[in-house]
């Protein structure tokens, strides 16, 4: 397996094992130069979140997403530069919704 195999794989353990997972999410995909991982959460009082991680290194991993939280905003793409963040994000954004803490996490510049 890949370093970046295993480190989509390790993104795809936190985000079943956060149940981001609802409708769909959690498996590992190849997708041409990298790897992704699909997570939503549709349930109730949550609002709606749709989103993916791409993974194409362990310096450069891109969440997508669009939700309607509204202290996050409504679509954004931003790439960590560490596998450490990129799940600290994950888990601050969508699991236990400190959005402030969310956006603080450094991100790289484009």
């Amino acid at each position: 397996m890949s370093t970046r195999q295993e480190l989509a794989q390790r993104i795809a353990d936190f985000i079943r094992d956060n149940r981001l997972t609802t409708p769909y999410g959690g498996d590992v995909n190849k997708a041409g130069n990298h790897y992704s991982v699909l997570f939503a959460d549709v349930a109730a009082g949550t609002g709606v979140l749709d989103g993916v991680v791409n993974v194409y290194g362990p310096k450069f991993i891109q969440i997508s997403y669009m939700t309607q939280y509204r202290a996050l905003p409504h679509r954004a793409n931003p790439v960590f530069e560490s596998e450490a963040n990129a799940i600290d994000f994950l888990n601050k954004a969508f699991v236990i919704r400190d959005f402030d803490a969310a956006l603080a996490i450094p991100t790289k510049a484009r």
